[in-house]
């Protein structure tokens, strides 16, 4: 029982990723319906007693400020190791999630305050966390949960906090969501212990650092470099750090120098993403 309980706080929290998913999602409501949502309590059951707890609670407060820099440290997502085989499965902890990739423009950024109480009746520090308003721009793999072409991206921290992953989200800013987790009754189930109501506010779930969140900007990609790096001849295709727009990566050019990161044209990362979804269980694991 505390492993579940483990495991549903640490998905809670959005510290892990994953990418693909095969399974279709049930349609959720437009965006105009999820933002007036209100979240509801939570009644948990054990024997013959039934406890209801508070709803969580989600209080919107101006978005990222102030900016706390700690570019020397890298985001908690980047402490695990990555391993590509399950990110594009969409495997974590012994689950498979639905997910949806796709490219998008932010129309919309707001920031909360969230804090709830577990189904043991803990009350959870406050924590923060972003919603991002995005344009569907590209579909590149797994299935909508909403219709039309506005979709809200629950992001895992607030947008004042910037690590040497970090990427400049920004209202206006087109990115890749690689590896955006679909809320669903799947994400539901592996969260029922500790649900901060997330679901009430966002259709998917992206990890927000450049492992899962690829900035855009004039024809180029930057990427966390561990998607390709067994591709010898995507990673020819390379385009130069000099005639890279570094600013997308708010630790700076660094993570290009390191090899960390990789920008690619538009074109060849796409033409090499969508290969990634042809036979992932061929692809390298960590396991």
């Amino acid at each position: 029982m505390q492993i579940k309980k483990t495991v549903a706080v640490l998905l809670a929290a959005a510290t892990v990723m994953s990418v693909a998913g095969c399974s279709e999602a049930e349609t959720k409501p437009a965006q105009s319906e999820k933002s007036e949502s209100k979240t509801t309590a939570v009644t948990t059951t054990v024997g013959e007693t039934t406890t209801t707890f508070p709803p969580p609670e989600w209080i919107e407060v101006p978005v990222g400020i102030p900016r706390t820099w700690d570019t020397d440290t890298f985001s908690p997502s980047a402490q695990f190791e990555f391993d590509l085989r399950n990110t594009i499965i969409g495997n974590a902890f012994g689950i498979t999630f639905n997910t949806y990739s796709f490219r998008g423009t932010v129309v919309g950024i707001k920031e909360y305050e969230v804090s709830w109480t577990d189904s043991d009746g803990r009350f959870r520090d406050s924590h923060s966390r972003s919603v991002l308003e995005v344009k569907v721009n590209e579909e590149y793999h797994g299935k909508s949960p909403v219709e039309g072409d506005i979709i809200m991206v629950s992001y895992p921290t607030s947008m004042s906090i910037v690590y040497q992953d970090s990427v400049d989200v920004k209202v206006g800013g087109e990115y890749v969501f690689a590896n955006s987790r679909v809320l669903d009754e799947i994400y539901n189930e592996s969260t029922k212990e500790s649900d901060d109501g997330v679901t009430e506010h966002a259709d998917v779930q992206v990890i927000g650092y450049v492992r899962g969140l690829f900035p855009v900007d004039d024809g180029q990609v930057v990427l966390y470099a561990g998607y390709f790096s067994h591709d010898e001849d995507t990673m020819k295709k390379a385009i130069p750090m000099d005639s890279v727009n570094c600013s997308m990566l708010l630790g700076g050019s660094d993570l290009l120098e390191q090899g960390y990161c990789v920008a690619l044209s538009l074109s060849d990362f796409e033409s090499a993403f969508l290969k990634l979804f042809e036979n992932p269980e061929e692809l390298p694991s960590a396991d």
